[in-house]
């Protein structure tokens, strides 16, 4: 673990912050769209330097010097990694987005229960809409829920809340304000807690259940009645299952342990110490879907609701396999994308080589290009190695059921809906973009992800700091002819703070809302 007090000089840190604005100009495909173009980038990165201080600094204090300078891209796949790794909880409340707020959706001690459902006003005198503002300055975001979400993690991480409002940093206790549901105004005073799990937060009753997660997944599958009417389908990250886990190797430091740690817990036992053991624990996402597609064509399901609330992202190979199923092998959806080449995208797929992306181009490219990927103007001239649909036919286990088209629009029921959370994000957005571009009915709180941005980040650490950076190597562009919804994908049934209210805050407001609607359409 990096020494967070170590001092620099400022050579050293004059020598990081060059590395740090040539590899975002090396990696990222366009870092200046967003803020004012390349002389404003330089101009920003200019006063950087200007305004360090001839003594040097801390690593703590250079990692906040630096936010601002990342987050004016505008872009949440490109970031500061974390600056320790024992984080803390912070305020002692989990908020979530609705609307255009924040409202108390847990607490960790049950003299705070009165306050679910509240709306966030002020900490300490800063008012929400300052400490969005606030926000925007640690972390890049692409649109207004973006900084919302972002502000939200904020506030359960100690350092970052710090970074957020410095004026409390010696303080043990902070003042909140809030509205509750009743309207009345409140201010409570609270501790800043240590780190304590999800396991002890106390949340509003639900009247509905989820599904139980397959073990070693994030996926989930049961029915709503015992007709089988109604299926559900949850899908809470797009990490955890095999077909990724043997297809993308970069994921194996961040995975295994977990696998591990799961693993005892389950078991009461030591877990396999082998690479290969400990992934073959993971299940098949190709086998759960095939099991419960089968159960829903037996049933005759009438309507599928798809939950991705607390879908972060992973890899969206998990996507096209969902819609191969669903839908059929022409229908996985493709957005246009851009990729830019660099050393650091080359080390970071090491499974990926320039000569093969090179074969039969018309012309070759260079470490450092762009490759314009399902572009019309360019169809024929990419190729396998780039060529997504094209590469499903390598991925474990799924390639040999693409190839043979077993299973292909299997089995598709007559509605499709699709539970969405403000967090939403990065692999879980491509997933419920795809579903919408099939004509899935979207229901819940638009996500933070712009629909046409940056994604696929790469990492890499500053050599005097250690300071590790998240930037993005790919253009989406799930609306290319669609700048408001290339912004903001808004629900086709948005869940409004009102409903939720009516709902008394049920952490399945947007399940139950979904049922409302399926209720009435079957009337």
């Amino acid at each position: 673990m990096m020494n967070a007090e170590k001092f620099l000089s400022r050579d050293e840190l004059i020598a990081d912050i060059r590395y740090l604005a040539n590899m975002i100009e090396t990696v990222h495909p366009d870092p200046y769209i967003n803020q004012g173009g390349k002389i404003a980038f330089h101009r920003r990165l200019h006063e950087l330097i200007l305004k360090l201080p001839s003594t040097g600094m801390s690593v703590r204090k250079f990692y906040r010097y630096l936010l601002p300078f990342v987050a004016a891209i505008k872009d949440a796949h490109t970031f500061l990694y974390p600056l320790y790794k024992d984080q803390k909880a912070g305020i002692p409340f989990k908020f979530d987005v609705v609307d255009n707020c924040l409202y108390i959706s847990g607490v960790y001690f049950d003299m705070h229960r009165h306050l679910i459902g509240s709306k966030l006003l002020a900490i300490e005198d800063v008012d929400l809409s300052s400490l969005l503002e606030r926000q925007t300055t640690l972390r890049g975001c692409e649109n207004p829920y973006s900084v919302l979400v972002s502000l939200t993690y904020c506030l359960q991480n100690y350092h970052e809340l710090i970074n957020l409002l410095p004026e409390i940093e010696h303080k043990q206790r902070v003042r909140i304000n809030v509205e509750l549901p009743s309207g009345v105004m409140k201010e409570v005073e609270v501790e800043i807690l240590p780190h304590i799990t999800y396991d002890t937060m106390i949340m509003a009753p639900t009247r509905v259940n989820l599904p139980q997660l397959v073990d070693f997944s994030d996926i989930g599958y049961g029915f709503m009645d015992k007709h089988k009417r109604i299926a559900i389908l949850r899908i809470d990250g797009m990490i955890f299952y095999r077909e990724n886990l043997t297809s993308c190797k970069q994921w194996m430091d961040f995975v295994l342990p977990k696998i591990a740690k799961s693993y005892e817990k389950k078991f009461k036992r030591p877990a396999p110490k082998n690479k290969e053991e400990l992934i073959a624990i993971v299940p098949w996402v190709t086998d759960i879907f095939k099991n419960f597609f089968t159960e829903m064509k037996a049933a005759k399901t009438d309507t599928l609701i798809i939950d991705v609330r607390k879908n972060t992202g992973g890899n969206s190979l998990l996507a096209d396999i969902l819609m191969y199923f669903l839908y059929g092998k022409e229908a996985i959806f493709v957005p246009s994308m851009i990729v830019k080449y660099s050393k650091l995208y080359f080390d970071t797929y090491k499974e990926q080589k320039l000569s093969e992306i090179n074969k039969n181009r018309p012309f070759e490219l260079t470490e450092t290009d762009y490759d314009f990927v399902d572009f019309k103007e360019f169809k024929g001239y990419c190729n396998k190695a780039v060529d997504k649909r094209s590469q499903l036919v390598d991925v474990a286990y799924f390639g040999k059921i693409y190839k043979s088209g077993k299973y292909s629009g299997y089995y598709c029921p007559k509605n499709v809906f699709v539970l969405t959370s403000a967090r939403t994000a990065s692999s879980g957005y491509y997933l419920m973009a795809s579903l919408y571009k099939k004509g899935a009915i979207l229901v819940g709180v638009p996500s933070c992800q712009s629909g046409n941005g940056f994604g696929e980040t790469l990492s890499f650490i500053l050599p005097n700091s250690k300071i590790r950076v998240g930037v993005s190597s790919m253009v989406f562009l799930f609306f290319p002819d669609d700048t408001e919804k290339g912004k903001i994908l808004r629900p086709h049934y948005e869940l409004t703070y009102d409903k939720l209210k009516t709902y008394e805050f049920d952490p399945n407001s947007e399940l139950r809302l979904a049922l409302e609607l399926i209720g009435q359409t079957s009337e």
